[in-house]
């Protein structure tokens, strides 16, 4: 064997062109000869100085194509980059998934009304003893960072509510709120109404307000059965019922310091107000939208206040909202949303204004929303009147209350609107409707219904569907097409949510982080 350092004699050979020898073939092959493949003559191996001239010419052209093919690949990525970037602050909006989903950690015990406020994870627990607490978690790795006794373990049927100041019920991407107020019911209250029926109600409550970054108390105050409160920076807005000198109920709404209690200023509307047809619970209600704040009693009118207090207009029950369940920001718009008490018409409230328009169905509220079909309002319509038949999605035109198109989809569950187009998770298919047309883009059947929450991360859509035998998963489909790209399983869950751009599940009564 030949040292690696032995030296060894070189020849130089001396190449005119004429021939050419295809590299890794060691042997020469003259004009005429057979190739080696048995494709033909060797002559079209040949490479005399015409022939290597019009190679050169080639390849700057082979370069070019190359350079603008790589160049396409780079401008795609980085609008693909620039669009997942914007998409990040929507609010109900996944982070970008890079691989299957798995289980991060697990909380034991139900947690409800969650929410994302200063980087964690808060809200109340429900106790099988009764007792609740507050406990904000860190989204990581699933550890309290603090936790607050709101309810002792004692009588069921307790009550504790935190609610989101811009939009209850719907998932309120990333905030800072450095306040969380809730309201504790400590009993419960059983009344009869006219028909002799008996319901129950808040008795002894009192406002709970924590500081978000600590759990640290900063207001335990009585309030009424009735009150509602709004938690903007670091003041409260408290709504109650409080009896005039005309000796009538009116509503009151008082902003306060929630660090010290200082009463900032206060409002109470001008006419009385009557208490709901249940005789109890819930009487007025004030939601912040921008720079302004929204006023409105069970009786359909509504006050709209700026930050300070001043009132800046007001319009009564007889538009036709006349008979509407409370109203709240339209996410994306300068509008107000809400619905009819039967749920058969979706009512839009513009507060600058006073005008509404009202439009069939219930309102379906699509989460995530980026925005795209800012100028159309999506219901669900019933088509008999009834619930048997389930709803069917319907979209009308914002400006004048005009259908534009009812889609094939009925029965349907969660909604997503993304680049104009309109996810949906149907009985049995998942699907994307164009948001102009409402033309079905593509469909993809579900084996396994369920009836977990759409969510998505721009790229995927993903759903948590049971299994046959009782082992549920959770599968991912492209947005693009609707191809199931993947599935796992990751036990027992019930449903999907996103909170901070994290993917939450509940399963087996406890809350688990997925990633």
């Amino acid at each position: 064997m030949r040292r690696p350092r032995d030296m060894q004699d070189v020849e130089l050979v001396e190449d005119d062109g004429s021939t050419f020898r295809p590299p890794g073939n060691p042997h020469e092959l003259a004009a005429g000869d057979a190739a080696p493949d048995g494709t033909g003559s060797v002559d079209l191996l040949r490479t005399g100085p015409a022939t290597r001239r019009r190679a050169r010419r080639w390849r700057p052209v082979a370069v070019t194509v190359a350079v603008l093919l790589g160049l396409a690949v780079v401008v795609t990525d980085r609008r693909e980059a620039h669009r997942l970037a914007a998409l990040r602050d929507v609010p109900g909006m996944l982070a970008p998934l890079d691989r299957p989903v798995a289980e991060l950690w697990r909380f034991e015990g139900q947690l409800s009304e969650m929410r994302g406020i200063g980087g964690l994870v808060v809200g109340p627990t429900s106790e099988d003893d009764g007792g609740s607490e507050i406990v904000a978690l860190d989204p990581l790795t699933g550890r309290a960072v603090w936790r607050v006794e709101a309810l002792p373990p004692g009588e069921q049927g307790r009550q504790i509510f935190c609610p989101d100041s811009s939009y209850p019920g719907v998932p309120d991407g990333r905030r800072d709120d450095p306040v969380l107020a809730c309201l504790v019911a400590h009993t419960t209250l059983t009344q009869k109404l006219p028909d002799g029926s008996l319901i129950q109600g808040p008795g002894d409550v009192r406002l709970l307000a924590l500081d978000t970054a600590t759990g640290d108390v900063l207001q335990d105050r009585a309030v009424g059965p009735g009150a509602t409160v709004t938690a903007i920076g670091h003041d409260l807005l408290i709504t109650d019922v409080v009896l005039g000198a005309d000796g009538v109920d009116h509503v009151q709404v008082v902003r306060i310091d929630a660090r010290d209690g200082a009463q900032r200023w206060s409002f109470t509307t001008p006419g009385g107000v009557e208490a709901a047809d249940e005789g109890w619970g819930r009487v007025g209600w004030t939601s912040a939208s921008a720079d302004r704040l929204v006023v409105q009693v069970a009786s359909g009118t509504t006050w709209i206040l700026s930050a300070d207090g001043e009132l800046l207009g007001s319009w009564a029950g007889d538009s036709p909202a006349a008979e509407r369940e409370p109203v709240y920001p339209f996410p994306g718009r300068d509008l107000l949303i809400g619905s009819t008490p039967d749920g058969e018409r979706t009512v839009l409230l513009d507060p600058e204004t006073g005008r509404s328009v009202a439009v069939k169905g219930y309102p379906a509220t699509p989460t995530p929303d980026d925005g795209s079909l800012a100028d159309l309002v999506l219901t669900q319509v019933w088509s008999d009147g009834t619930d048997a038949s389930g709803p069917t999605l319907t979209a009308f035109d914002l400006a004048t209350g005009d259908e534009l198109w009812s889609g094939s989809i009925v029965d349907f569950g969660g909604l997503a609107v993304l680049d104009g187009r309109v996810l949906v998770r149907g009985e049995d298919a998942v699907s994307s409707l164009d948001g102009r047309t409402g033309g079905t883009q593509w469909s993809t059947p579900i084996e396994r219904p369920g009836w977990s929450q759409l969510v998505t991360d721009g790229r995927l859509v993903l759903l948590a569907l049971p299994d046959a035998v009782g082992g549920p998963v959770v599968a991912a489909y492209a947005v693009v097409d609707g191809r199931k790209l993947w599935e796992v399983d990751v036990g027992r869950v019930d449903t999907l949510w996103v909170i901070d751009g994290h993917l939450y599940a509940q399963s087996d009564g406890d809350l688990v982080a997925l990633g």
